[in-house]
């Protein structure tokens, strides 16, 4: 996505985010398919350039609009889903049933058939319990299925990580797991994943949990005599244009962003940092005397589309410091404590002055603001601004509280603009309500 000013307004792929706007309701979301596809290229560069196997499983939960899926199932990209009408999505999308895994923290029967139905044969398995769920299902539906067991996170004393430890098994808990698998005719061990967190900073920090799992995998292999087919370091690859932390974004904070990153820095970073995630990995493996090496299996999420996005929204009125925007954290949910993202006016005058302005959401909600002390020029009621970083985690989580979900537009590879998902109605609202006791057909 080439995000520029041109004579002092904001352009997308070339388009206008001013003229763009004319005769669309805000808040409104914009997509560029071209930052969509340089990303997932440039991950795909970054694992061919180390020289081991690699495939890149987008994490659907993130973004799942189907526009999004058929351009990435399209690339040769794989998909994670987390739900049965998310597999039999991604299947209406493109993605062949192979390319398919589904995770869930609790396997329950009725969905893991339903999954299975539409031809997904790849299951993460997070509890040793669950073993035999698959099974049983798998010899129900007749076939084998591919089983990937996920190891713990319990490295690091920070909150998330502790929380994030209650998913996923111990070393121990991996090597019981894998021995039950190899007892069951439906089940075929596949692989080991684990997840370390979002937007890590340095390929390092996989290190840890990269190397609990390879040395379960050298032990597994030694065991039975079969290497794993994959090894799957989850999501954590980070958008280059985004910072998470307060603290780290506070020289962000501290100046106006009149110029946007540069589309090819962007992708350069995302590129060098898979390529020295897959040659750190490479490096490990082989010390760990896996041979041949699993290939290395990504799962990015924010990597792929958070970039690809802007939100663009109006302002409706100014009180002292606060700007009152027609978006709210219903379509950017994640707390600005955690992330800084680029806000930046689509009409800008080079000569405005900068004071620190506070943004706030469309809801009563006292916790709905998008931003704080951000440094920009005067902001007046019917200004727009463009949030960026707003591909993932946002339209996936979007909320109906005190309003409905913006409608979404897509850039295409010609510049025009293509409507990929409606703005909410009324009728949205009683769309799957139930029929009045009685009326039932």
């Amino acid at each position: 996505m080439m995000l520029q000013y041109q004579n002092g307004v904001l352009h997308l792929d070339g388009v206008s985010l001013d003229v763009a706007t004319a005769g669309r309701e805000t808040p409104f979301f914009l997509f560029s398919a071209s930052r969509l596809d340089a990303n997932f290229a440039a991950l795909a560069a970054g694992l061919a350039g180390a020289g081991v196997p690699g495939r890149i499983r987008y994490c659907a939960k993130s973004n799942h609009e189907p526009a999004l899926l058929t351009r990435l199932a399209a690339k040769g990209a794989d998909v994670l889903v987390s739900h049965a009408a998310e597999a039999g999505l991604a299947r209406d999308c493109g993605f062949k049933a192979e390319c398919i895994a589904f995770q869930k923290p609790v396997l329950a029967e009725t969905e893991l058939r339903e999954v299975l139905g539409v031809g997904v044969g790849h299951v993460h398995v997070l509890r040793p319990a669950d073993i035999d769920l698959v099974e049983t299902c798998a010899a129900a539906a007749g076939r084998c299925v591919k089983v990937s067991l996920r190891l713990c996170n319990d490295r690091g004393f920070s909150p998330l990580t502790r929380l994030s430890a209650r998913l996923g098994m111990s070393a121990a808990e991996a090597c019981a797991a894998a021995a039950r698998v190899r007892e069951c005719r439906h089940l075929n061990l596949h692989g080991l994943h684990f997840y370390i967190g979002t937007q890590r900073r340095t390929p390092s920090a996989f290190i840890p949990l990269l190397d609990r799992a390879l040395r379960i995998a050298a032990a597994l292999q030694t065991a039975a005599g079969v290497p794993l087919a994959e090894i799957d370091v989850g999501g954590g690859i980070p958008s280059p244009t985004l910072t998470q932390g307060a603290w780290p974004g506070l020289r962000q904070r501290l100046r106006h962003d009149a110029d946007p990153p540069e589309a090819a820095d962007a992708v350069e970073a995302l590129r060098r940092f898979t390529a020295d995630l897959a040659l750190v990995y490479r490096e490990r493996a082989k010390r760990a005397g896996l041979e041949p090496v699993p290939a290395l299996t990504v799962e990015p999420g924010r990597a792929v589309a958070g970039n690809a996005a802007v939100l663009v929204t109006r302002v409706g009125a100014v009180r002292g410091r606060w700007a009152f925007l027609d978006a709210s954290r219903n379509h950017l949910p994640e707390s600005p404590l955690l992330f800084t993202r680029r806000v930046l006016p689509v009409v800008l005058a080079a000569s405005a002055p900068r004071r620190f302005q506070h943004l706030s959401g469309a809801t009563l909600n006292t916790t709905d603001v998008l931003d704080l002390a951000r440094c920009l020029p005067p902001l007046q009621p019917g200004d727009l601004l463009a949030l960026c970083d707003a591909g993932v985690y946002s339209l996936a989580r979007a909320s109906r509280y005190a309003g409905l979900t913006p409608a979404a537009y897509l850039v295409d590879e010609r510049g025009v603009l293509q409507c990929i998902r409606r703005a909410e109605g009324r009728a949205d609202l009683t769309a799957t309500a139930a029929p009045p006791e009685g009326e039932h057909g």
